[in-house]
């Protein structure tokens, strides 16, 4: 991903993004430690990303775990 593209996201979202230059996949419960999050607000977040095509969503509900689209 490039930095300009992520400036008009929130600063959230640019944070779990900056997570995946050190990890290759990430679930739900390492990115609310990582970045010490509300869990909803991640949710939220992460599916802004995957909708846009940051981030891909592999798995359900559990075992659901994402990495750079």
């Amino acid at each position: 991903f490039k930095e300009p593209e992520l400036k008009n996201l929130p600063r959230l979202s640019v944070r779990i993004m900056a997570l995946f230059q050190h990890h290759q996949r990430l679930q739900m419960k390492q990115i609310i430690t990582l970045t010490n999050g509300r869990r909803a607000t991640i949710k939220m977040r992460l599916n802004e990303l995957a909708e846009a095509g940051y981030l891909k969503r592999y798995g359900a509900g559990r075992s659901t775990w994402y990495a750079l689209g």
